[in-house]
């Protein structure tokens, strides 16, 4: 008896799939921010989606990488650099940094020195703080891993600066595995105070 039942199940959910071609044509899907990757892998082909995988491999749209926050491990190296008007060009120790530093906002200044150079561990999702030269405190953690059409791994962190008890800096940001983010404004010395921070995994 269970066995007939089975197969009039079968049966049934057979008959269901034949008629999809009757259904009413769905509205072609727009693509908002973040898509989850399941979303991208599960469309059903008979809906006759407009959005076809050969569009999906060219977009560049981030996907979430579902990775769990005790798996998040990141070496940052955090660069403490000093950009004035005194002559000296860039420090030689900052020559990948070339090409940014020549572009605006910083393609005024006549010199970039490297002041401290330090690594953090980051796991977890949990900040690790460092002191800076301009007595005020990094935080800096790894949120999460971003996939981007392609293959290409985006990393989110947040970054903060506090000076003492007060919190004067708070976000987040996203930059390609290997970038280095460039933060400045704050006055130095004779010169602007630079935080350069490169990320891998």
């Amino acid at each position: 008896m269970r066995f007939r039942l089975a197969l009039a199940m079968v049966g049934s959910a057979l008959g269901a799939l034949g008629t999809a071609s009757a259904m009413p044509a769905l509205a072609p899907v727009q693509p908002v921010g973040m898509v989850r990757a399941a979303e991208l892998v599960l469309l059903p082909q008979r809906a006759q989606l407009t959005l076809q995988m050969k569009d999906v491999a060219r977009m560049a749209v981030a996907v979430r990488a579902q990775t769990p926050a005790d798996a998040l491990t990141a070496s940052c190296v955090v660069r403490q650099i000093l950009a004035s008007q005194a002559p000296g060009g860039i420090d030689p120790k900052l020559a990948f940094l070339k090409q940014q530093l020549s572009n605006q906002p910083f393609s005024g200044y006549k010199s970039f020195k490297l002041l401290r150079e330090n690594t953090l561990a980051l796991s977890g999702g949990t900040a690790q703080s460092l002191g800076l030269v301009t007595n005020q405190t990094l935080g800096l953690a790894y949120k999460e891993k971003l996939a981007v059409a392609g293959g290409k791994i985006r990393m989110r962190m947040q970054m903060t600066l506090a000076q003492g008890d007060k919190k004067v800096l708070d976000t987040l940001y996203a930059i390609d595995e290997g970038g280095t983010l460039l933060q400045a404004g704050q006055k130095y010395q004779d010169g602007t105070f630079v935080l350069a921070i490169t990320c891998k995994r």
